[in-house]
């Protein structure tokens, strides 16, 4: 026979982790596109190659220079493949993180994340820069039409400006 241990349940810890469940979204989405980060990677990379290879016409090692050149280049594109990965399984976290989201939101109240917005224009940019990280995009024209039309949506919904009446 096995015997079943009861926890004792903090329902007081649990609603508040529960309310700021949205806080642990903006982790998942994250503040910054590793993307992003990977095309400047490939930039420095290229660049640098170019511009050493350039500078390296009268030098002795010229054939040092352009393996490691070469290796730079290969590294850049390692860490843009890996970050292609990470992005893909960022998203992939995010769609569980709002399933998980929509259970839990049949049973408790969660906190809105990003809450009816105010404001002016920068604001406004604030506003939208994270709604596209909710939809793990750097731009709406990555979006296919039913998630376009979602995204916009939101905007919509979540969105008041100074301009707008109630």
């Amino acid at each position: 026979m096995v015997m079943l241990i009861e926890e004792k349940v903090d329902i007081e810890g649990l609603t508040n982790e529960i309310s700021s469940y949205n806080k642990l979204g903006e982790s998942i989405f994250g503040e910054s596109n590793i993307t992003t980060i990977a095309e400047k990677m490939s930039w420095i990379a290229n660049q640098a190659k170019s511009h050493t290879l350039s500078e390296t016409e009268d030098w002795f090692d010229k054939i040092t220079v352009n393996r490691n050149m070469k290796e730079l280049t290969g590294l850049s594109n390692q860490f843009g493949k890996i970050a292609n990965e990470a992005k893909t399984l960022q998203q992939r976290m995010g769609a569980l993180y709002e399933d998980m989201g929509n259970i839990l939101g049949r049973y408790y109240k969660i906190g809105e994340s990003v809450q009816e917005e105010t404001g002016d224009k920068e604001e406004y940019q604030k506003f939208f820069n994270a709604a596209l990280k909710k939809y793990g995009v750097s731009s709406p024209d990555d979006l296919d039409d039913d998630k376009k039309k979602d995204f916009y949506n939101y905007i919509d919904a979540n969105w008041k400006g100074d301009n707008e009446n109630d």
